[in-house]
Formats: C-alpha cells, sequence, structure tokens
C-alpha cells in the first residue's frame, strides 16, 4: 500500500512504496527534501524518537561520516541492505540515497573523503590546461603585454600554463624591443653618416 503526503513547501500530493517509510525524498514538483513518513497500523502507538545526544556544531573526536551521523540526526542512520545488497544513507548535500562508505555523491558531487577533498581542491584546471597550444604561442610571441596579464591570472587561478604564459611573453617583449632597437639605430644611422 503507498505511502499518501503532502509536500511542505508546494503542498503538492505525494505517493511513495511502503519501502520507502523513513527515507528522504526529493518533491519533484519544487524540490523540497523531506522524509517519507512511516506508515503507523490503528492498533500501535507512535513515540517520537528521543535524540541521545544533544546537537554540538563541533565535531566529535572522530572520522567526518560519525560527524555527519550526528548532524543528521536519527533519521540519516544507514539503511539496511536493501535489492542492491549494500547499505545506502542519504546524502548530506543533496537528500539522495548513496552507498554509506561513498567518498563522493554521484547525484550533487559532494565530496566527503578527507584525502580525496585535498586533491580536487588543488585541482581548479581541465586537465589540457598544462601545455600552451599554437594559439597561446602566437598571442604570446605577438601580443606579449597582454599575454603577460593573462598569464598571470591563468598562475592566480592555479593553471600550470599561466607561468609558461609569462616567461614567453616576458622573452617575447624583450626581443621585439630588441628588435625595435636595432630598427631604430639602422634608420637613423644613414642620416649620420651624411
Amino acid at each position: 500500500m503507498p505511502i499518501n503526503m503532502n509536500c511542505s513547501s508546494c503542498n503538492k500530493t505525494l505517493s511513495a512504496p511502503d519501502t520507502a517509510a523513513g527515507k528522504k525524498a526529493k518533491c519533484p514538483a519544487c524540490g523540497q527534501i523531506m522524509t517519507v513518513p512511516e506508515v503507523i497500523q490503528e492498533a500501535e502507538e507512535f513515540s517520537a524518537p528521543q535524540p541521545s545526544t544533544p546537537f554540538s556544531p563541533q565535531p566529535p573526536a572522530g572520522s567526518a561520516e560519525n560527524w555527519l551521523d550526528a548532524m543528521q540526526g536519527p533519521a540519516a542512520a544507514a539503511t539496511p541492505p536493501g535489492a542492491g545488497g549494500e547499505a545506502r544513507r542519504p546524502c548530506p548535500e543533496c537528500g539522495e540515497m548513496i552507498m554509506v562508505g561513498a567518498a563522493k555523491c554521484r547525484f550533487c558531487n559532494a565530496i566527503f573523503d578527507p584525502h580525496l577533498k585535498l586533491t580536487e581542491g588543488k585541482r581548479h584546471y581541465a586537465p589540457g590546461d598544462e601545455n600552451l597550444s599554437t594559439g597561446d604561442w602566437i598571442f604570446c610571441i605577438l601580443c606579449a603585454g597582454i599575454a603577460c596579464i593573462f598569464g598571470i591570472v591563468y598562475a592566480i587561478q592555479g593553471k600550470p600554463k599561466g607561468m609558461k604564459m609569462v616567461g614567453i611573453s616576458f622573452a617575447a617583449a624583450v626581443v621585439w624591443n630588441i628588435l625595435n632597437a636595432i630598427l631604430q639605430v639602422a634608420l637613423h644611422a644613414p642620416n649620420q653618416f651624411r
């Protein structure tokens, strides 16, 4: 028998299967995340679960997953193995059901593993940003001043090609200035000997 409920945000009537009782779900109309209520039989007496520990904004001296479970309370505890055979829990960011040991949410790309979070944080560039393209070389040689500014911006963003662009555009500016000086001397030299 399906569970009927109303969305707390848009008041749309929704239905969910019995197996979804106690799990988090997203309203298809407005995206509000809510907990599917459990079916209560008439003969049963309902008592609200009491939290065993008070909420603490500081993480306990344990793993990050224990802290996430403590923040979300008993409703976020891992669900027993379902049809997939693996225990699942709701993602703290989007509420979708993910595996208990997941390092990253496949729905919203939230990262839970501290080591993976550090490596993802260091990489702010696309895989092809290590080397300069032909257009970058031409840009650095012909427009050295502007390319140097672009290179500085890329370096601040953490892209590896930024410092390469700065070096090439600086070298191109030096070469252009030397050629300019030689041309100036050559143009004014015939006038000096007449």
